[in-house]
């Protein structure tokens, strides 16, 4: 494999080494390394992972599964990274973070205010208790909140990541992007 380029659907640096071992256990079961390469080209995630969607004129990475403080600063990196000039970011809250969850919650708006972003939307009553700083900065209690919101608006020629707990469903926002 030393020579192949592998061209994946999955998007950030943090899958590397998810691909890395997919190759070492499809090897040690001996494997062809041809159907290794077929395999993780076909992948396409579905399962609100890493997930890309194309709706009208926006591109959508659903990343709602699951979040906790590093996947959430690893999304926001990675996100931060991609070549887009309308970037809009909806975070939900981070759940099971016990005594730390206050913590934790501002670690993340204190990373958003060092990045640059056209919009930030944070869902949920953990994100409820921090100060936002921007006017590009919005709060909502909770996803039906945020999603009268975002039928109100015209979003077009976007990237957006959508990032949150599972207990969020942040995927329902999808059909208003």
């Amino acid at each position: 494999f030393l020579d192949q380029i592998i061209q994946t659907q999955l998007i950030g640096a943090y899958n590397f080494s998810n691909i890395a071992a997919a190759i070492s256990i499809g090897s040690h079961f001996g494997l062809d390394l041809t159907k290794i390469k077929k395999g993780l080209e076909s992948y396409l995630p579905n399962n609100n992972r890493s997930q890309i969607i194309r709706k009208k004129s926006n591109t959508i990475v659903l990343d709602a599964y699951n979040a906790n403080p590093s996947s959430m600063v690893a999304a926001l990196d990675n996100f931060n990274a991609m070549k887009g000039k309308n970037k809009i970011v909806i975070l939900g809250d981070m759940f099971e973070l016990g005594d730390q969850s206050y913590n934790e919650h501002q670690a993340i708006v204190g990373l958003i205010n060092s990045l640059n972003f056209s919009s930030v939307y944070f869902v949920g009553e953990h994100f409820s208790k921090h100060v936002l700083t921007s006017k590009s900065e919005f709060f909502f209690k909770n996803r039906d909140d945020l999603n009268k919101h975002l039928k109100s608006l015209s979003i077009n020629n976007s990237l957006i990541l959508v990032k949150g707990s599972r207990g969020m469903s942040l995927e329902g926002s999808v059909e208003y992007l």
